[in-house]
């Protein structure tokens, strides 16, 4: 197990075994003592793999040069986040991808605050280990999904697309409308394509796994943008109306 994960394993026994010691009660009164000299032992055990996390999770990795927030149906955080997927995505498949796709609540915190970013930043973004495929779709698939994802009332969605929330099936890709008879390839989470939030019509979409995490996907795209001297950035431009 990764130190900073056998960290967050040993951080949360100390909150339950916390929790446990203040619910014995003996004779009308808490066992004080031995909570106290017990919590101390976990914390002693904990401390060194703790200060490796620290480092690991405080290290500045970018910059985002306004703050990026969440909202529907279209929002700064999501374009960015739709927006590097795609890029990364493109990177590990070694062809090129119509879409990148993921789900409003799969992103955990409200915004990336203008400033300096850290790997926990990235962290707290996406917690869940959810990998990134690529999904074969067909036009009637993705007239379903652009009609869930406008009943829902937007997801972030890569700037390749352009979606009437009112009209979701004459949305445009790449600024041609929805063929019907074409194959489209959508970046996605696995999460998403085994049918989660919902979209259990994804599940026997062909698919090819491309072996990364998209957190450390998102991490890379704010490493590669700081190396080349930016800052990531977004901007509303009307993908979802």
């Amino acid at each position: 197990m990764k130190p900073f994960l056998l960290t967050f394993c040993l951080l949360f026994c100390f909150s339950c075994q916390t929790n446990i010691f203040l619910s014995k009660v003996e004779n009308n009164s808490i066992r004080t003592e031995q909570n106290l000299e017990e919590n101390k032992n976990i914390t002693a055990l904990i401390a060194p793999y703790k200060v490796k996390l620290d480092a690991k999770m405080n290290k500045v990795i970018g910059s985002s040069a306004q703050t990026l927030s969440k909202k529907r149906p279209e929002s700064l955080l999501g374009n960015w986040t739709a927006d590097a997927i795609h890029t990364k995505s493109e990177e590990y498949y070694k062809q090129s991808i119509d879409f990148a796709y993921t789900n409003y609540g799969g992103l955990r915190i409200p915004a990336i605050p203008k400033g300096d970013i850290t790997v926990g930043k990235i962290f707290e973004l996406m917690p869940f280990d959810n990998m990134l495929v690529v999904l074969e779709m067909d036009g009637t698939a993705l007239e379903e999904l652009f009609t869930h994802i406008a009943a829902r009332g937007g997801d972030p969605i890569s700037s390749h697309v352009r979606l009437n929330l009112t009209e979701p099936k004459k949305a445009l890709i790449n600024n041609e409308p929805l063929d019907k008879n074409k194959t489209y390839k959508m970046a996605t989470t696995n999460y998403l394509a085994n049918g989660g939030d919902k979209l259990s019509f994804l599940k026997k979409r062909p698919r090819t796994n491309l072996g990364k995490l998209m957190r450390d996907a998102l991490r890379e795209h704010v490493e590669e943008t700081t190396k080349a001297g930016k800052k990531i950035d977004a901007k509303l431009e009307g993908r979802m109306k």
